[in-house]
């Protein structure tokens, strides 16, 4: 699980597009946007509207933005997020798998055991066998069988799932999905 603490930040879209760090509304709504909570914060709060936004950010679930382009931490952070029931309860629990699944293949075995565990409570992928320290050829393997599981699930959406990048035929946009991978932050950690 993540590490929690007592330190209260304020949530802030433009402080999480400028530094990269989870805040509080995304954690639990992962399927919206750093857009949407902006515009919730200014909304409900007053606040000043987050000015430095690029086109991801406004339009690609900031979860996603995460798992996917993002350093080790956010990612294992994000993986635990995912799983998390409260967060699955506002996000729904139909797109999780495709994140989780590509963080099944990621650099760190903390991230891929994270991940598994946060796959596991959606019951489709509950028994598929996993080691997170297993080949990097076996790990592909349950990858791919997660993804057929859900791509057999799927029907058109009945809303516009394009910030999940899910078209509107309801299976993954792989285009935009490869390009933000290809941005994955790298930097080792230690």
């Amino acid at each position: 699980t993540s590490i929690r603490s007592h330190r209260i930040d304020i949530p802030s879209a433009e402080s999480s597009a400028q530094t990269g760090r989870p805040n509080a509304c995304n954690l639990c709504h992962t399927d919206r946007t750093l857009q949407w909570t902006s515009d919730h914060l200014q909304s409900w709060y007053d606040m000043p509207p987050a000015s430095s936004l690029d086109e991801e950010q406004r339009g690609v679930s900031a979860a996603l933005l995460w798992a996917l382009k993002g350093d080790a931490v956010q990612r294992v952070i994000i993986a635990d997020q995912l799983g998390w029931d409260a967060a699955r309860e506002v996000s729904g629990d139909n797109w999780q798998a495709l994140p989780l699944a590509q963080l099944l293949e990621d650099p760190y075995a903390v991230v891929r055991m994270v991940a598994w565990k946060s796959l596991r409570k959606f019951p489709p992928y509950a028994e598929i066998p996993y080691d997170f320290i297993g080949t990097p050829e076996e790990r592909a393997a349950v990858r791919k069988q997660v993804l057929e599981i859900w791509r057999a699930e799927q029907k058109p959406p009945a809303e516009d799932l394009r910030h999940l990048l899910i078209d509107s035929t309801g299976q993954l946009d792989k285009e935009r999905w490869n390009k933000l991978l290809s941005e994955r932050d790298d930097t080792p950690m230690e």
